[in-house]
């Protein structure tokens, strides 16, 4: 299940401990109920499974996490190929039927998405878009958006400061990997067991500086500069010990009181320590969907444009 070195198979951190012998651990959670997450959408290659969450914010587009579509081997950017990419909606077990399958047609990840100084990802949001929309009701199942406070950022700021400040207990959820065992041959954990069925495990909200202060604590270690996280307009969580959001669960949602306010972002360890996981805050995703809304309008308007013109060329001659 969930744990969060959320770090695709492609965009992965490397996180060893002195632990020693074989230590298998459960990342625990629960079973999700039917319909407790309609806005969740499993995303898959058409070849290996699935290997992220992703939140739709219309029927035909999934906010997910910039490193669910792009790898950053290189230090540049390699963007995944929609064509190898599918999504899937409707059910709380992906392989069940009343499932919802669509292709993917295109991706749009935040501009300044990439690794940051001292570990972890920065600006870590991206927009998938369908190749046609998923119905809203389909065989028994409901799919639905994403249900937000607010898309007016300072109200959604504030709502968030006040949810930190409070020390909410919030969800996060997803498909992810089960268990980590430690090898010792490789000298690092292993994450093992994906979930089918989608699980669900309580997040406490803690400050950004209460963060960083356990995020650099041995023996993992990642001392970011002071401010970092609020810099890349983080929000921050610790799920109960030993239990985690992990790989796979990337792009899935945090929530709050019933409003989605985060994606899952990264975390330097799956269970095995006591630290927290980042989530990309909402209101930073208001900033690329509304680049993405804009950026298709003036696409439609360019191509009215020269529809215009040819039509009125072609009359002419």
């Amino acid at each position: 299940m969930i744990i969060v070195l959320l770090l695709t198979i492609f965009c992965t951190f490397n996180v060893k401990d002195s632990t020693t012998g074989a230590e298998l651990k459960v990342v625990g959670g629960r079973q999700a109920k039917k319909g407790e997450y309609p806005f969740l959408v499993s995303l898959q290659w058409k070849t290996h499974g699935h290997f992220c969450g992703g939140n739709l914010i219309s029927f035909d587009r999934i906010l997910t996490a910039c490193h669910c579509m792009c790898s950053f081997r290189t230090g540049l950017p390699f963007m995944f190929l929609v064509r190898d990419i599918i999504a899937v909606a409707g059910v709380e077990n992906y392989n069940s039927e009343g499932r919802q399958v669509m292709q993917i047609y295109k991706s749009e990840r935040h501009i300044h998405c990439g690794l940051g100084k001292g570990g972890g990802w920065t600006f870590d949001y991206g927009i998938y878009t369908l190749s046609r929309p998923f119905s809203r009701y389909y065989q028994g199942n409901t799919v639905s958006t994403i249900p937000v406070y607010s898309w007016n950022p300072v109200e959604l700021r504030t709502k968030i400061k006040e949810m930190i400040n409070k020390s909410v207990v919030c969800q996060g959820a997803g498909w992810g990997y089960k268990t980590v065992e430690f090898d010792k041959e490789a000298d690092d954990f292993v994450y093992k067991d994906p979930s089918e069925t989608l699980k669900s495990i309580d997040v406490t909200l803690w400050s950004l500086s209460t963060c960083q202060t356990e995020l650099c604590k041995q023996p993992v270690m990642r001392c970011l500069p002071e401010g970092e996280l609020g810099r890349r307009n983080q929000v921050c969580g610790k799920a109960p010990d030993k239990e985690d959001v992990c790989e796979g669960d990337s792009g899935g949602p945090l929530v709050c009181n019933g409003y989605v306010i985060g994606i899952l972002s990264w975390g330097p360890a799956c269970g095995q320590h006591p630290y927290p996981s980042m989530y990309g805050s909402i209101e930073e995703a208001y900033n690329l969907e509304m680049f993405a809304s804009s950026e298709y309008i003036q696409a439609s308007i360019t191509l009215l444009a020269v529809s215009v013109f040819i039509h009125i060329k072609n009359y002419l001659i």
